[in-house]
């Protein structure tokens, strides 16, 4: 962030601080083979590979499988040696569904915002030895904007501090799952925090 916020200020554009928010890559399993294997990690999903490698499946997406920051550096990074035949490449909506079925693959690549991750009950696996990039929402705004109401920082600092992940999975549920208008539900949620009045 602070790369980016001093980069960025060359540019005419003001970073304010990040939310905890981070929709960065992760490993998922549904709730029956969560309980069946145990894993709470990426290092528990790597020694699971070692000890049972038949058990650690994969369904992902094309540009994971061959992105150094996506599976073949999470591999290198957490020494995990998965032949060709536990990897499933397919559609990123397929694979909430593939995962939350236990059938095709124990786990899969997700977003951890994802509002699925919710609806599917799914377990996503704690990146432990920190290999995912971070990618924390945060509000930009145009430099001579904020020099001239600088209380835009005030404004949107409290809200940004409210997004988390959990927040963010709720509210894209509400979009991506039950259809509604992404519009309404920022809405009603800048409403039920109090951030602004209904009308």
């Amino acid at each position: 962030w602070q790369a980016v916020y001093e980069a960025d200020l060359k540019n005419g554009i003001t970073w304010l601080p990040p939310a905890t928010l981070n929709n960065t890559y992760a490993l998922a399993l549904n709730q029956a083979n969560a309980k069946k294997y145990g894993t709470k990690t990426l290092s528990d999903v790597a020694a699971l590979a070692k000890k049972n490698r038949s058990a650690v499946t994969l369904c992902v997406e094309s540009e994971f499988a061959a992105r150094n920051d996506g599976l073949p550096g999470m591999q290198k990074k957490y020494g995990m040696r998965l032949p060709a035949s536990n990897i499933q490449k397919m559609d990123g909506g397929i694979v909430y569904t593939q995962v939350s079925k236990g059938g095709s693959c124990t786990y899969g690549e997700v977003f951890t915002t994802d509002g699925r991750i919710k609806a599917m009950n799914l377990e996503v696996m704690r990146d432990d030895q920190h290999f995912f990039p971070n990618y924390n929402a945060a509000p930009e705004i145009n430099s001579k904007a904020i020099k001239k109401w600088p209380a835009i920082r005030e404004v949107l600092g409290p809200i940004t501090k409210k997004l988390t992940n959990d927040v963010a999975r709720t509210l894209n549920g509400k979009v991506d799952v039950e259809g509604q208008d992404p519009h309404e539900v920022a809405k009603d949620w800048l409403i039920e925090e109090g951030f602004i009045k209904g009308g």
